[in-house]
């Protein structure tokens, strides 16, 4: 039976006392370590996949250890990537993360839901509460929400309430993904997204942010609707009618989800259209398709590491012994960037990386660009971004 991890592997692996490791897990503030101290302990605490004893551990300190994360209306593929790190971050600090979903019910029964489960944990993480603003069960819901403890809203601010938030900058950011294309020569960008999608206007408003003299931006649904969060079938059926027309094949593609784009590259790779070759594929950066496909799937996702600012604000307040839900602050801003990922193995299988980095980045100063993303940064029309920020 392969052995345990415990804290004092993780102190030989950093090199500081057992007792500093200790220290720094549990989140103590007898003693201040320096940022990349507490930086390093977990990160080698989460490679060498240490996983604290919580039921001893809570039954010694006497405390809730249980977090509770609330999905009211739909739950993608993007909420339960972020929701397993969430979880993988909570543990490392000693919580657990409990899902609940409040998905399909009627808003009446997701008040009661909610009720009964709003108390239950040391905190709360709310991905949505699923009752519009103009139900009549809004007030009772945010009320709910008022009288919870430590609680965290990871899309937005729920107007009305006190809960703290994270501010994405989804919208605002998305001219960089025209940016992206546009700095790798592209003349023709097909924006891919699902009928449910095209149905909110998400196409529409796409183009108002991405409008170029040197690059044509288009967006495309499929004509019928495949259910909801099927993104594997809706990439099929955008690339079967793209293949209907090879005169009019877009030479750049952004897909809202990193499945759908899984979908389509495999369909164009039985075609013998290559990617990143013939067509540049960008992802929305919502699972984990992205680093495996052949080549790594360059996607556009936060650039600020929301799940660990989420965790570590939200366990301080617990620590704290905060009663309330929040004050209403936000607690930080997520933007969003073109990242480029690098997998060796996956590279060596299909070519080499030489001709990759041709592929991505055909202008005359890819060289020079490629090694300054090699080290970290985002290259984003002509503007350098660091990869990893906060």
């Amino acid at each position: 039976m392969k052995k345990r991890n415990n804290l004092k592997d993780i102190a030989l692996a950093c090199g500081l006392s057992q007792s500093s490791v200790t220290y720094i897990m549990n989140g103590s503030d007898k003693y201040k370590f320096k940022p990349e101290t507490v930086q390093l302990v977990r990160e080698t605490a989460r490679r060498l996949n240490y996983h604290p004893n919580l039921a001893a551990s809570n039954l010694r300190k006497g405390r809730n250890n249980v977090i509770v994360g609330v999905m009211g209306n739909v739950c993608r593929s993007a909420d339960m990537s972020l929701a397993v790190r969430l979880r993988q971050e909570l543990h490392q600090r000693g919580y657990n993360l409990m899902l609940q979903l409040m998905i399909d019910m009627s808003d009446e029964d997701k008040v009661e839901f909610f009720r009964e489960i709003h108390a239950w944990g040391a905190g709360l993480v709310i991905w949505s509460i699923g009752v519009d603003e103009r139900s009549p069960c809004r007030g009772a819901m945010v009320e709910l929400l008022n009288q919870s403890p430590p609680t965290i809203g990871l899309a937005t601010k729920v107007e009305e309430s006190c809960i703290d938030y994270i501010e994405p900058s989804w919208l605002e950011d998305r001219w960089k993904i025209g940016a992206f294309f546009e700095a790798r020569g592209c003349k023709q960008v097909a924006y891919c997204i699902s009928r449910e999608e095209a149905n909110l206007s998400i196409g529409e408003d796409f183009l108002l942010r991405n409008r170029s003299d040197k690059t044509r931006f288009h967006w495309t649904a499929p004509k019928q609707s495949f259910g909801r969060n099927n993104y594997y079938a809706v990439g099929q059926a955008l690339a079967q009618e793209m293949l209907k027309n090879p005169g009019e094949m877009p030479d750049g593609i952004y897909c809202l989800s990193d499945e759908m784009a899984f979908s389509m590259q495999a369909l164009f790779r039985d075609h013998g259209i290559r990617v990143p070759q013939d067509i540049l594929m960008l992802g929305g950066g919502d699972s984990d398709f992205k680093q495996w496909m052949n080549p790594p799937l360059p996607y556009f996702g936060a650039a600020v590491d929301q799940v660990k600012m989420v965790a570590e604000d939200l366990v301080r307040r617990i620590e704290n012994g905060d009663a309330v839900a929040g004050t209403g602050r936000c607690i930080g801003r997520v933007e969003r960037d073109v990242i480029l990922l690098r997998n060796p193995q996956a590279e060596e299988i299909s070519r080499s990386s030489c001709e990759i980095e041709k592929a991505f980045l055909p202008d005359e100063g890819a060289a020079k660009n490629m090694e300054r993303e090699r080290h970290g940064e985002r290259i984003i029309g002509g503007k350098s971004f660091h990869a990893h920020c906060g």
